[in-house]
Order: C-alpha cells, then structure tokens, then sequence
C-alpha cells in the first residue's frame, strides 16, 4: 500500500496501475472502477488530473485489510478521507475510498 500511495503522491500514474491486481476494483465515494481499464480511468481522471496527494497518513490493520486514514489535497476534493485497501498476494485486489 505503501508502493500505492508513493506512486499518487508522485503523481506516477504507470507505477500506481501496477500496485492493482487485474480484476481490481476501487470504491471512490460510491464511484464504482471495475478491472483494468477502470482503474486506469480512475487513476488518470481523478488522481493525475486532480493532482491529488495524500498526506497526514494513519495506518490501522485489522488483520484482514488496512486502512489508511489521510487527508486528501488537490484540485477537486479536499479533506479527510479514509482508504481501505484489500489485497492479493502483492497487489490491491480492492480499494474503498470515504469521507473519515
């Protein structure tokens, strides 16, 4: 998750698609990017044109999934957030996106 987040706060678009797992999903405030092809739009529409960063990160693992508690800042969003991230060997198999 680590990987992830570095990846969007260096706004490294290709390096950020590899942390997800092919048939991952991503939950962003109820906005639902399904596989590949929706990740990528998500990650180019909403991360690299928003400019977005993550900061203030709080880690909480609950033996399954982590949950990263943060402050979003960019062009569009700006706030508390939390990101729950569920995985796959290495890769994000699932990413829930709301407001802390």
């Amino acid at each position: 998750m680590t990987d992830a987040l570095h990846a969007a706060n260096s706004q490294n678009a290709d390096a950020l698609t590899r942390c997800f797992h092919p048939d991952a999903d991503v939950d962003a405030w109820g906005m639902l990017f399904e596989g590949f092809q929706g990740i990528t739009l998500w990650i180019e529409k909403w991360i690299i044109e928003n400019r977005v960063q993550f900061t203030d990160l709080l880690y909480a693992w609950d033996g399954s999934d982590l949950a990263v508690h943060t402050q979003v800042h960019g062009n569009s969003y700006n706030g508390p957030a939390t990101l729950t991230f569920s995985t796959r060997g290495d890769t994000i198999s699932a990413l829930r996106i709301t407001t802390a």
